[in-house]
């Protein structure tokens, strides 16, 4: 019975977890087209899974996982003196995020 118990349960979990995912992108001027260091690229609702862009402005945000919808992930990516920019992003696509200030 106790097998039983730990099988259903330990199911549910990785039900849950299906949608593991890796983002990577760049982000940009929106005018200029350079590349942006230090923006901040972070999943909405949970800002601890996030990173920061290196000096070419590239980012990787690993491990995001999704309940709702396995195929796109809502991103907030901000740096300062730009406006924040709300995205939704496509499984597995590098993305390009443009920046306006």
């Amino acid at each position: 019975m106790y097998k039983l118990f730990l099988s259903t349960v330990l199911l549910f979990l990785l039900a849950g977890c299906d949608c593991l995912q890796t983002l990577k992108g760049t982000v940009v001027d929106a005018t200029t087209g350079n590349p942006l260091s230090n923006a901040i690229v972070y999943k909405e609702l949970d800002n601890s899974i996030r990173d920061t862009t290196d000096a070419q402005g590239m980012f990787e945000i690993s491990d995001i996982t999704s309940t709702k919808d396995c195929n796109n992930i809502k991103l907030i990516a901000e740096r300062s003196g730009y406006n924040t920019l709300a995205l939704t992003a496509p499984n597995g696509a590098d993305i390009i995020i443009k920046l306006s200030n």
